[in-house]
């Protein structure tokens, strides 16, 4: 309206949750910290707290949805599940920058569960539970997660154990929307933060599992980029400790990829190269410990 230019979409919004009660206001905003995608009543529940726990925090999150139906806020999607009647609505609400570290601990806990069930659910070819869904809400709440404080109980879940369950089921789509949230998460690390190497080799870890993935898609560009990066990085903590045989080992692993990509691009040079590099280190790590099996194992792939 020309004539009362301060009344926009974003007035509205802030004006409608004014009016609600602070369990609505908490709810609203543990909404917007997932996905837009439909939440079901459990993650409502969590975000109540502990102080609320029980029958109390189940009657709490269904009287504050019901309050935020009534706002026009927020709708019914499906059975027991709720999602924003409007993208503007998600946007207004969501605050990626201050968000509640309690409450993001909180929604992370009860993702963490959900998550694990979900991918517990799909075995055996089993679809009784979505497993896009519960990914992204992962992937919402990694992004609020402005001070990184979710690594346990989700980061960790989305690198790895949502990884290595998508994998077996084949879905590699999906597999790259884990990834890329992982990614996204460590994007807005501090420089200081990000250089520390143990966050450079899940860095590392990351990159290798993208690149194992667009190998599986046929990508041997995108595979052997990715694979690179990893390499780069694990050179550079195998040359800052080279007593730490893990980073050591982790550096034959690389070369072993980037040997595979090479050879199935027909550089059978350049992979017996790479794989004489790796082979060099685990011939180091078997004879600095002959009882360490692992070490063994490695020497004799």
């Amino acid at each position: 309206d020309p004539t009362q230019a301060q009344h926009t979409l974003q007035w509205l919004f802030n004006r409608s949750a004014r009016r609600l009660d602070a369990t609505a206001r908490q709810t609203l905003a543990a909404a917007s910290l997932l996905a837009r995608a439909p939440f079901p009543l459990e993650a409502m529940t969590a975000a109540m707290g502990e102080t609320n726990a029980g029958q109390d925090a189940k009657k709490g999150a269904q009287d504050a949805l019901k309050s935020l139906v009534q706002h026009g806020l927020l709708r019914r999607a499906e059975a027991g599940h709720w999602q924003f009647t409007h993208v503007l609505g998600y946007r207004f609400a969501r605050d990626e920058d201050t968000s509640d570290p309690a409450l993001r601990q909180r929604l992370g806990r009860w993702l963490h569960g959900h998550l694990m069930t979900a991918l517990k659910a799909s075995a055996g070819g089993e679809t009784t539970l979505s497993l896009a869904r519960p990914l992204q809400h992962a992937a919402a709440l990694l992004r609020a997660d402005h001070d990184h404080q979710l690594w346990r109980p989700l980061a960790e879940d989305v690198l790895y154990d949502a990884y290595d369950r998508l994998v077996e089921l084949g879905r590699l789509e999906l597999v790259k929307s884990a990834l890329r949230a992982f990614a996204d998460w460590m994007e807005r690390f501090p420089l200081a933060k990000a250089a520390e190497p143990a966050w450079q080799r899940e860095r590392s870890t990351m990159l290798n599992r993208r690149g194992n993935v667009l190998r599986a898609q046929g990508d041997l560009a995108g595979a052997m980029q990715a694979y690179r990066e990893s390499l780069t990085v694990r050179q550079r903590l195998a040359s800052a400790d080279p007593s730490n045989a893990g980073w050591q080992r982790d550096l034959s692993v690389s070369q072993e990829k980037v040997g595979d990509v090479l050879s199935a691009r027909g550089d059978l040079a350049g992979a017996l190269q790479a794989y004489r590099e790796g082979l060099s280190i685990a011939q180091r790590l078997a004879s600095a410990d002959p009882s360490n099996a692992g070490w063994q194992w490695d020497l004799s792939v």
